[in-house]
C-alpha cells in the first residue's frame, strides 16, 4: 500500500481527507488480510485497521510520523503549495517540491533523478496522488507524541521496520508507534533507507514474509 487511489470505490472508514480504502475488497475475497505499507501507505495501513478493516498483521516500513519537538515536519502550507503547482499543470515541480520541502532529499539529489528521463516521467505521472499521501497524513506530521485514542483500534501483531541509514526521525516514529500499540515491535534493517522499499526489495521482503507466516 502506498496511497489512497482517485476515484476508487473501495472506501471503508475516513481518512482525515477521504475514505480509507480496501475493506470491500477484503470482505468479496472472504476472510481476512495481511497489509504491508511503506512511508504515507503504512499509515494508510494503520488507519484501516484502525477502522475496522478485517487485518490479521501489519507490516510497516518507516511511517512518517514526525513526533519530536525538534524534528522538521513539512511546511504546514503544504496541501495548498501541492494543489497550486498542481492545477497548474506543473505535476514536475509538484513532485520536486515534496522531494525537497517533504522527503528531505538534497536538490541536487533531485536535479540527478531528473536526468533519468524514464524514473522521473514516471514519479510526475503519480503527482496527482501527492494530496491523498498528505491528506492521509493529517495531523500527525507536527513534532507532537500520537494520540493513542486515534489509534486503539489496532490490536493485532504488528511489525514497524526501519532502516539504519534512515534519519533518527524515522526511528523515533517507529518507536512512537510500537508504544502506542500493544502488539507491536521495531526492527532495524542495517544499511537501509527511506527508499529501500523501491531500491532493495529484496533486502525487506523476506522480514515481511517471516512476520505475515508468524
Amino acid at each position: 500500500m502506498h496511497g489512497p487511489y482517485p476515484g476508487s470505490q473501495l472506501g471503508v472508514g475516513r481518512l482525515p481527507g477521504g475514505p480509507v480504502h480496501g475493506g470491500p475488497a477484503v470482505q468479496h475475497v472472504g476472510g481476512s488480510a495481511s497489509l504491508f505499507g511503506s512511508s504515507s501507505g503504512a499509515v494508510l495501513a494503520l488507519r484501516a485497521a484502525a477502522a475496522g478493516v478485517d487485518v490479521d498483521r501489519l507490516a510497516l516500513y518507516e511511517p512518517p510520523f514526525v513526533v519530536g519537538e525538534g524534528d522538521d515536519g513539512p511546511p504546514k502550507d503544504l496541501a495548498q503549495q501541492i494543489t497550486a503547482l498542481l492545477a497548474a499543470g506543473q505535476h514536475s515541480d509538484a513532485v520536486k517540491y515534496f522531494m525537497t520541502r517533504v522527503q528531505g532529499r538534497p536538490g541536487i539529489a533531485v536535479f540527478f533523478m531528473k536526468l533519468m528521463p524514464k524514473m522521473w516521467a514516471n514519479l510526475t505521472k503519480l503527482a496527482s496522488t501527492l494530496p491523498y499521501d498528505i491528506a492521509v497524513m493529517g495531523d500527525t506530521q507536527q513534532g507532537k507524541p500520537l494520540d493513542a485514542e486515534e489509534w486503539k483500534g489496532v490490536a493485532l501483531p504488528t511489525r514497524v521496520l526501519t532502516g539504519g541509514k534512515s534519519p533518527a526521525a524515522f526511528q523515533r516514529a517507529a518507536l512512537a508507534v510500537t508504544e502506542i500499540l500493544p502488539q507491536a515491535d521495531h526492527r532495524t534493517l542495517p544499511g537501509l533507507n527511506h527508499g529501500a522499499v523501491v531500491m532493495a526489495p529484496k533486502k525487506i521482503a523476506p522480514q515481511i514474509i517471516e512476520f505475515i507466516k508468524g
